[in-house]
């Protein structure tokens, strides 16, 4: 893959913000993105995150001072460059989708009520036997967390597992346009967040936003043993796993072995 160049006036003409600095400065390349300026380093891109107790345009120049290459804000600061933005968040989400845009490596996407961390895990395991495999870290499966995690695929990546996470409807249709994914690992369908999405059909309609986003030549896969799931017309291919008869690919003589197993 070829290195994608980012740099303030491409994050400008990207998100539609105002660019605010001097030319020079304006073509520097961008190698990092942080929100934490205690994360921020010589290459960095700042985003000043507006958060209930702490707001990040305070801390923009020390995320300068650290090395950053820019700030993305939504008011004006008292350091150049900066890039101002009407939303520090939707354009941190305009940026990785435009970066995902310009990806040629397959982009796994695991979503679900459980397991999601687990079988990101247990794919970007195996995947890595064979390819140079970038996936979440940890479990920054947020509408933050998806973007960075986005934004940190190199050059050297041949595939990439990313963990989508929402709480509410229309989170993951924003996630699914960042990812726009080649297969949807679809885990299961559980009573999680149901003070916002209502009841277990609910769940299943919020996460499946990510449907309409994939690859038009993109795989489904999904639980077998989620009666939900095993009737989903995802709109592309599909096949399913579980220890159900009838799975495409089945598990079969498991023998629990229990904690030490």
């Amino acid at each position: 893959m070829k290195p994608i160049i980012i740099t303030p006036a491409v994050v400008a003409e990207v998100t539609g913000g105002e660019y605010h600095g001097s030319t020079e400065k304006a073509a520097e390349v961008i190698t990092s993105y942080v929100m934490d300026n205690r994360e921020a380093k010589p290459g960095s891109l700042y985003f000043c995150m507006v958060g209930e107790r702490v707001d990040g345009h305070r801390f923009a120049p020390a995320a300068m001072d650290a090395g950053a290459v820019c700030a993305v804000c939504e008011k004006p600061l008292d350091r150049e460059p900066y890039v101002l933005v009407p939303s520090v968040v939707d354009a941190l989400q305009k940026l990785a989708a435009w970066y995902r845009s310009q990806l040629t490596i397959p982009v796994v996407a695991v979503v679900g009520s459980v397991g999601k961390t687990t079988a990101k895990e247990m794919l970007s395991s195996v995947l890595s036997v064979r390819y140079v495999t970038h996936k979440t870290p940890k479990n920054l499966n947020t509408q933050l967390g998806v973007p960075l995690t986005v934004l940190s695929i190199r050059p050297e990546h041949e595939a990439a597992v990313i963990e989508a996470g929402i709480s509410e409807f229309g989170q993951m249709d924003r996630l699914g346009a960042i990812l726009k994914p080649d297969v949807v690992v679809f885990t299961t369908v559980a009573s999680c967040h149901l003070e916002f999405l209502g009841d277990l059909d609910g769940v299943l309609r919020a996460k499946s936003e990510i449907f309409p986003h994939m690859q038009k030549d993109g795989l489904a896969v999904l639980s077998g043993d989620d009666a939900r799931l095993c009737s989903l017309d995802p709109g592309v291919s599909r096949c399913t796993f579980g220890a159900a008869e009838g799975c495409t690919y089945r598990t079969v003589d498991v023998e629990s072995l229990g904690f030490q197993g």
